[in-house]
């Protein structure tokens, strides 16, 4: 049976609130829906900017399978305090034939637009969360020249991505996963993602489900994976904000 037809028995059920409200900003963080317009429609997300100070750094992070940016807003608020614009691209269903080239150029806009937006050299990160991190690889593979040269580092959340989209990277990756399981494919993504990238940050949380990576995460997540711990919901935020730090401190 395709992989990808497996993956869809239990990432199907991941029938998800991406629609919810944006978490109300606070007097270090904006957070407001953008919208652009691109060749493959148009397309929008939640952007996070910090308000005190220039920013440290921009992160493009990626849901994953019928998921939505509000499963991220922990995250972004956390590294929008720490001076770091976030964008999280809300894609469309997936479930539509061409969707992941259809998602690969949505993502690729908004990294241009959020580099565009920021001063000369701020550092990019592309990342993603399970599906999404299959489209983080394939974006940050394929970037422009000028574009490449303000990579920072690829970060991957409990990835599942077709075999194809790992292609060596000359940037630092993080690899943050929870232990093999169904609502991971069985880790499919791992090995090649170790092989061939060879990840600078490879973590897995202990006792951890898939959904753990999200923060908040949901109902519906909580009843095919598991329900989530706030203790290794932290533990996942906790290296995903290190491994970003990491990259952008003084050396």
């Amino acid at each position: 049976m395709n992989n990808w037809f497996r993956l869809l028995i239990p990432c199907g059920a991941l029938l998800v609130a991406g629609c919810a409200a944006v978490p109300a900003s606070g007097p270090d963080v904006v957070s407001a829906h953008a919208r652009i317009s691109t060749a493959a429609g148009p397309t929008e997300a939640v952007r996070y900017t910090p308000t005190a100070r220039s920013p440290r750094g921009v992160l493009v992070f990626v849901h994953g399978f019928l998921r939505g940016p509000a499963r991220h807003a922990s995250l972004a608020q956390r590294l929008a305090r720490e001076g770091y614009v976030v964008v999280l691209p809300d894609l469309p269903s997936p479930l539509t034939y061409g969707a992941r080239e259809r998602d690969v150029a949505l993502v690729d806009a908004w990294v241009a637009s959020a580099v565009s937006s920021s001063p000369d050299a701020t550092p990019l990160f592309i990342g993603g969360f399970s599906r999404g991190s299959g489209i983080a690889l394939e974006v940050a593979a394929r970037l422009d020249a000028s574009l490449a040269q303000r990579l920072a580092g690829v970060m991957l959340i409990d990835p599942v991505a077709p075999r194809r989209a790992v292609q060596p990277l000359l940037v630092p990756v993080a690899l943050i996963a929870a232990p093999t399981a169904g609502c991971n494919a069985r880790g499919m993504s791992f090995e090649p993602i170790r092989t061939t990238l060879r990840p600078e940050v490879d973590v897995t949380v202990a006792g951890a489900n898939h959904c753990e990576a999200e923060s908040p995460s949901d109902l519906f997540c909580a009843v095919l994976c598991g329900p989530p711990d706030a203790g290794r919901q932290a533990e996942f935020e906790d290296a995903m904000v290190a491994f970003i730090l990491a990259q952008t401190r003084p050396r």
